[in-house]
């Protein structure tokens, strides 16, 4: 599933900025987007240098397709990074690229989240360091296990912070005095 969405991602943004722009998709859909427009769009639209006013129907397609990796509470979601096979440097500088489009994705459409939920407040703190880390790394296998679990807590955690926040949407005694802004 990650080489394919990579693969649709590259197609569309041949750019070289497919986890930034993963990640970033991702943190609209957590700060509550549901289509890619507005905000949210403007944000793609300006990290990935794209001149159109309105999003090619194959970005529309591979926005729902997180949406739904997202939704699915088998933690479906697989961050679209470069192949195992490349060196690890290069990964860990996509996963931090990654974090940081999901966290400017998320404040784009949710501006106010942090100061409203201090879980997601925590979670952004924990990406941004991910996303402060430096990618000179040997590639060693401590390297290699430390990667696989950074890109699993961050897997995890943003699909747990997409369920959670979905709950609290919905209308009922669980998301009924909860209106995210």
């Amino acid at each position: 599933m990650t080489a394919e969405i990579k693969e649709q991602l590259d197609a569309v943004l041949p750019g070289g900025q497919t986890a930034a722009i993963q990640g970033l998709m991702c943190g609209m859909i957590v700060g509550g987007a549901r289509r890619l427009e507005g905000t949210g769009w403007q944000a793609l639209r300006d990290l990935a240098a794209m001149p159109d006013e309105q999003p090619p129907e194959s970005l529309r397609a591979i926005f729902e397709a997180q949406f739904a990796a997202l939704e699915s509470e088998a933690f479906g979601l697989d961050l679209a990074l470069p192949e195992d096979a490349v060196h690890c440097s290069q990964r860990v500088e996509a996963l931090a690229e990654w974090c940081r489009g999901f966290i400017e994705g998320l404040i784009a459409v949710a501006p106010r989240i942090l100061n409203e939920h201090e879980d997601i407040a925590d979670l952004v703190q924990d990406l941004m360091k991910i996303g402060e880390v430096s990618p000179d790394v040997e590639g060693s296998e401590e390297d290699e296990r430390h990667l696989l679990e950074l890109t699993e807590f961050v897997r995890v955690a943003v699909t747990d912070a997409y369920l959670t926040l979905a709950k609290l949407r919905q209308p009922g005694p669980a998301g009924a005095s909860s209106t995210l802004h």
